[in-house]
């Protein structure tokens, strides 16, 4: 699916989204600070990103990490934004190193990912579900 026009307020010109290449699924999100932040070891903080976006009501967004920081212990806490939401968007940073990590200035910190809605309109409540092959093996279940 493609949107055509994407609605983005910006908060601050130094954290404008960009998309790296052509077939990219997110937009990469800037850390809108002008200071150096350290991060704890083993601890999380909230970093706004300067921007606010006006998503489509058949979508919905996702705050991800971006694979360079998570494979060096730095993630993003996975965020879901419903397409109501016009505040400034923030990412939850976790240092999951035993050493601190130093963020830049309106370093590239996170990505935005749209994703079409589902929309739940009622609940069943059931009190048994239908059997499947998996049933409720659950974390690992699939590895020997």
């Amino acid at each position: 699916m493609v949107i055509q026009n994407l609605n983005i307020k910006i908060i601050n010109p130094k954290c404008i989204p960009t998309i790296a290449y052509e077939n990219d699924a997110g937009m990469d999100l800037y850390a809108n600070t002008d200071k150096l932040i350290s991060i704890s070891q083993f601890s999380t903080i909230k970093v706004p990103l300067g921007i606010a976006v006006e998503i489509p009501n058949d979508y919905f967004g996702f705050i991800l990490p971006r694979s360079g920081h998570a494979a060096k212990g730095i993630t993003v806490e996975t965020g879901t934004i419903d397409p109501g939401y016009r505040g400034e968007l923030c990412a939850v940073i976790t240092n999951n190193t035993n050493t601190p990590y130093h963020m830049q200035p309106y370093e590239k910190i996170a990505q935005l990912v749209l994703l079409p809605k589902t929309i739940i309109k009622t609940f069943n409540f059931v009190d048994k579900l239908s059997e499947s092959e998996r049933g409720e093996k659950g974390f690992g279940s699939s590895s020997k």
